[in-house]
């Protein structure tokens, strides 16, 4: 018989704060285009990653580190 393995418990993240859901919710609403828009000439890969990088860093200014697939996810 095969030994059974251990049972590795995920870790739960903190919940969102109000302040970090609007900061969210603004950022989302003000970049809509940039976002979720076709790529285009003034529409890159790069300006979405810059975009969610400032997006980050501001939540994590007034809150726990969130990182970028938490921050979409939401």
């Amino acid at each position: 018989m095969m030994a059974a393995e251990p049972v590795v418990k995920r870790m739960k993240n903190k919940n969102w704060n109000a302040s970090e859901t609007t900061i969210l919710v603004e950022r989302c609403v003000e970049g809509y285009s940039l976002l979720f828009g076709s790529h285009s000439p003034s529409v890159t890969e790069g300006k979405k990653d810059l975009f969610w990088k400032e997006t980050i860093e501001m939540i994590n200014a007034v809150g726990p580190g969130r990182s970028l697939h938490e921050a979409k996810r939401k």
